[in-house]
């Protein structure tokens, strides 16, 4: 029977030294929260009911025996508790309070004392009622914790881990089953303990895969969506977690990053690499610090070949009671976007040069007078009309399908259509800084909402920053801008609900219009589109427009709040 026993003590210390070892790397892996410790402390307490159970088998000493049998009872009546801890509060997400975790751990510190003094003492504790009692205790919470890790898993994946729930129960029962043959066997071959900690594993794998304080399984569910952009994560600690290997070819030639490392080693390699590459670490420190939350900010590669401008943004990721549990810093290669930016610019001060030249030339000055006021009162033409036109038709139709209500929306149109004339007249006699007299630009712009109600779309305003001044000049161009967007969202987009957001700043003013129409592939400018982007650029503003992600369509311009000839008195006016 000796090497029985041989063979039994070394499948103990295999199977402790490779369960100790998984739990170590994933200690070195994991993110520090309280569903880990808990994690760790069910390994603590089997780890302690395997060594008792080891050195229980060895017969040593009658005295010695005895101590290292409760050492073995300990990790048997307090796993059942560590286990229910453990599940609860992946299934909860809290703790018990301190009230019930005192009654739990009282529970079985009781019976373990009863249990201690019955053997040390011989007296005859140790009965059918304790036994009875022991079973139902431990046995219970091992039901209770099962019961808590299979509804979660169920929740979360279906029933995509029902075999792997099966195998485990499977390998939990052999077990027990192992400790039950144990007494029919000489040696004893009691692995119990092992097939626990087998089934712990197995089953604590499935809940961290789904747990919502894992770091890398929110990044790469929220970040890396996006295998185009390089992605480097950081825990809680500033240290490595993952990165992503569009990461890696970007900073490729400036050192390898290894995953586990600090956060410093990666900030050597950007200053290496980049102009300025320091002012990624300051931006970090911001973070860190509390004074921002998320911020971004282009690069330029420093050093021979080809320059490239890379965008990095740096964020923190918080669960849902607020804590920080890292840091994700992504990147994405813009020279391409860059250049053609430079490019532009370039062609833009050229065109500005020979736009001079031709200036010197009285007749060319005049012949772009004319064409310049031909165009504007062609967009005048296409923004007023077009707009009125397009909302009578609308009237027209609904009245055609609704005879009682075609006297009201009759008159509608006709009002509309005055309207329009009324614009159109003052616009072509040049009154262009009051659109609207009397009128801020937020209440225009409502005005302009309520007559676009009939076309049976959703409209909604939101305005900051209405305390700043703005333009003639430049609130004709917002109104003119979004009139043209209502246009398109009714004429071409088939759109349903439509959001305008409004920002004016002492320097700058931001019109936005976001509908949930069709979206276009392939961006061709018509009159409407072109109208808009003409009057941006006219008064040094920018604007762009496009359909994002296929559906709906997007339109942001922005506009210098003040802009050159207009009068004090009449070009500026509260927003």
């Amino acid at each position: 029977m000796e090497h029985l026993l041989f063979f039994k003590m070394a499948g103990y210390v295999c199977g402790f030294l490779f369960f100790a070892g998984l739990g170590f790397m994933i200690h070195l892996r994991s993110v520090r929260d309280r569903y880990m410790t808990y994690f760790f402390d069910v390994q603590l307490v089997i780890g302690i009911w395997t060594i008792g159970t080891l050195l229980n088998d060895l017969e040593l000493e009658s005295e010695l025996h005895l101590v290292l049998q409760e050492i073995r009872m300990l990790g048997i009546l307090f796993f059942p508790v560590a286990l229910f801890l453990f599940t609860r509060y992946y299934r909860f997400g809290n703790s018990l309070g301190w009230m019930q975790m005192v009654l739990l751990h009282l529970g079985a510190a009781l019976l373990f004392g009863v249990h201690m003094v019955g053997v040390l003492t011989e007296a005859d504790v140790l009965g059918t009622g304790f036994l009875v009692l022991s079973l139902a205790y431990a046995y219970g919470l091992l039901f209770l914790a099962f019961r808590h890790l299979v509804l979660k898993i169920r929740t979360n994946e279906g029933h995509r881990f029902g075999r792997w729930v099966l195998v485990g129960t499977f390998l939990l029962v052999m077990g027990y089953g192992s400790g039950v043959l144990g007494g029919w066997i000489p040696s004893g071959w009691d692995y119990t303990p092992l097939a626990v900690n087998g089934w712990v594993f197995m089953m604590g794998a499935m809940a961290y895969s789904n747990n919502t304080f894992d770091v890398q399984k929110i990044s790469r569910r929220k970040i890396m969506e996006s295998m185009q952009e390089g992605v480097l994560l950081l825990d809680q600690d500033a240290r490595i977690v993952g990165l992503n290997p569009a990461m890696e070819a970007a900073m490729q030639g400036l050192g390898i990053l290894k995953v586990h490392t600090k956060v410093e080693d990666f900030f050597v390699m950007v200053r290496n690499g980049f102009f300025e590459g320091d002012s990624l670490e300051r931006l970090y420190g911001a973070i860190v610090r509390g004074t921002q939350s998320s911020g971004s900010l282009e690069l330029e590669t420093s050093g021979k070949g080809r320059k490239r401008y890379i965008q990095w943004q740096v964020r923190q990721v918080r669960n849902r009671k607020g804590r920080v549990l890292g840091t994700v810093f992504s990147m994405k290669d813009i020279t391409a976007s860059k250049v053609l930016l430079l490019e532009l610019e370039e062609k833009n001060f050229s065109l500005a040069q020979i736009n001079e030249a031709l200036e010197g030339s009285l007749l060319v000055k005049e012949k772009l007078a004319v064409e310049k006021e031909r165009h504007r009162i062609s967009k005048e033409v296409h923004d007023i009309l077009g707009h009125s036109i397009i909302l009578v038709i609308s009237l027209l139709e609904a009245a055609k399908k609704d005879r009682k209500t075609a006297q009201v929306k009759v008159e509608q149109s006709m009002e509309i259509a005055r309207n329009g004339l009324l614009e159109l007249k003052r616009s072509l006699q040049g009154r262009v800084r009051s659109t609207i007299p009397g009128k801020s630009l937020k209440e225009a712009m409502e005005k302009m909402m309520e007559e676009f109600k009939v076309s049976g779309i959703q409209v909604r305003l939101v305005a900051h920053g209405l305390e700043n001044s703005v333009s003639g000049k430049a609130e004709e161009a917002l109104l003119r801008i979004l009139k043209e967007a209502m246009t398109n969202a009714l004429k071409h987009g088939e759109a349903s609900e439509m959001a305008i957001a409004l920002r004016l700043s002492p320097l700058r003013a931001e019109l936005v219009v976001v509908d949930n129409g069709r979206g276009c592939e392939q961006l061709e400018f018509g009159n409407g589109l072109q109208g808009m982007a003409a009057r941006a650029r006219e008064l040094g503003g920018s604007f762009q427009c496009g359909s994002p992600e296929g559906k709906g369509f997007h339109i942001h311009a922005a506009l210098p709040m003040h802009t050159f000839g207009d009068d004090d008195d009449q070009g500026h006016r509260k927003g």
